[in-house]
């Protein structure tokens, strides 16, 4: 099926919090994830006839992101089964998903490990759980990043040469010493501990990573640090 890419406009897509991961492919490809069915005399939809073949890396990105999915399911329910049965808690929190080094929280619960990850339906995963992903494999979708291009080409984030960390260490700076931070309050610096955690919760770091980025970011005698901004 033939989609003339330049009369689809995807910003509506952000209104979303949630997405399935027919969708996030479809979207991380620059394509439209609206399915276009056929219909039989009483309006009702009988199938589905969209096939995103015209997106280039579709199919290989879905079963990555199947995989990644699967597999943060299958650590979830090796970590409960080792502690009492939560009551009416049915997602992980921030801190219990970045000791079990897990993304997708939001794909859990499930029927059984074994059940198939559903790819258009009932398996939505939130839209920051899908950029912290996309971080840790240092993919930056126009779709998921649209500011990524707007950002002034004179500034060090923008340099040619930079390594992952570099930009995580610029990420840093903008979060906890941006608008909010004064170097004349020491009550603005944020705390180690919440930094390494946030660290490696978003980005997936190692906590040697964590602490390393964290020690470059954090003022010396009350001075800020020099970012991007």
């Amino acid at each position: 099926m033939a989609i003339d890419l330049g009369t689809v406009d995807l910003k509506f897509w952000r209104l979303r919090e949630r997405l399935t991961i027919h969708e996030i492919s479809c979207l991380v490809c620059d394509g439209d994830p609206k399915p276009d069915f056929q219909y039989d005399l009483d309006d009702m939809p009988l199938i589905d006839t969209y096939l995103p073949d015209y997106l280039e890396g579709y199919d290989v990105f879905m079963s990555v992101l199947i995989a990644a999915v699967r597999e943060d399911v299958r650590k979830i329910e090796q970590y409960l089964s080792t502690i009492p049965k939560l009551d009416g808690g049915e997602f992980l929190s921030e801190q219990e998903c970045s000791k079990v080094k897990v993304i997708f929280s939001s794909a859990h619960p499930v029927d059984s490990i074994s059940e198939l990850i559903s790819i258009g339906g009932s398996t939505l995963l939130k839209t920051e759980e899908i950029k912290r992903w996309l971080n840790t494999k240092e993919l930056k979708p126009s779709f998921f990043y649209p500011d990524e291009n707007t950002k002034e080409s004179g500034s060090i984030k923008n340099q040619e040469y930079q390594t992952r960390l570099m930009s995580i260490m610029y990420d840093t700076v903008d979060r906890y010493y941006g608008e909010n931070y004064d170097p004349n309050d020491r009550d603005t610096v944020p705390k180690q501990v919440n930094v390494i955690e946030w660290l490696e919760y978003t980005y997936a770091l190692s906590n040697a990573e964590a602490r390393a980025i964290d020690k470059l970011t954090r003022p010396e005698q009350g001075k800020p640090p020099q970012g991007n901004n």
